[in-house]
């Protein structure tokens, strides 16, 4: 089992996406973002990722443990997940899964915070005004609750950096095949990230 995750806007899509195009299962119901003005596909299954925001921003209260466990139970064969919003709560996940008798590889991209935060302030100008200011709020707020997480989690982790995925996609994509033990065809697994193929 793969967990892709970092802050928003660090690079998690492309590192999905490339391991999809390997032939990893990421999810069976993918999320298209609410607060963007252009709807892409962002490699991440909605059924993990919307209740782990909607929990973190206290927009609704659920037991995190059990809905790891479901969805955990949920999936089979050789699959990853994506989602930044399970930054915070990757070691009740790997708890769970290591009960299950699951091996756990994790890949944690990184970016500067203050870079984030510019890249979200530019995709929340996008939005209509009305909408632009609450899913910045939201989003930054996010984002806030995210940081406080990724140290813990570096020390356990295959780090890639998000300048990485843009100069050497074929590089990272390689590192990402290795970690994932698949013999993958790079040109295929770069096919559509930015640098790629």
């Amino acid at each position: 089992m793969i967990v892709v995750t970092g802050l928003m806007r660090s690079g998690t899509s492309p590192l999905a996406q490339m391991l999809h195009q390997m032939g990893v299962e990421m999810g069976s119901f993918m999320r298209f973002p609410t607060q963007t003005p252009v709807a892409h596909l962002e490699w991440e299954d909605a059924l993990l990722a919307e209740p782990l925001a909607k929990h973190l921003l206290g927009q609704a209260e659920i037991d995190v443990p059990a809905l790891l466990r479901s969805y955990i139970l949920g999936r089979h064969g050789e699959w990853g997940v994506k989602t930044p919003f399970l930054l915070p709560f990757l070691r009740d996940f790997r708890e769970i899964a290591t009960g299950l008798g699951m091996q756990l590889r994790v890949i944690l991209t990184e970016r500067d915070y203050s870079e984030t935060i510019k890249s979200l302030e530019r995709q929340a100008a996008g939005l209509s005004i009305d909408k632009r200011q609450p899913a910045l709020k939201s989003l930054l707020k996010l984002q806030e609750r995210l940081s406080v997480s990724r140290e813990d989690v570096s020390q356990h982790a295959l780090a890639v950096n998000h300048r990485d995925i843009q100069r050497d996609p074929r590089g990272v994509a390689a590192q990402l095949a290795q970690v994932a033990g698949i013999e993958a065809d790079l040109d295929v697994a770069t096919r559509g990230i930015a640098g790629g193929t």
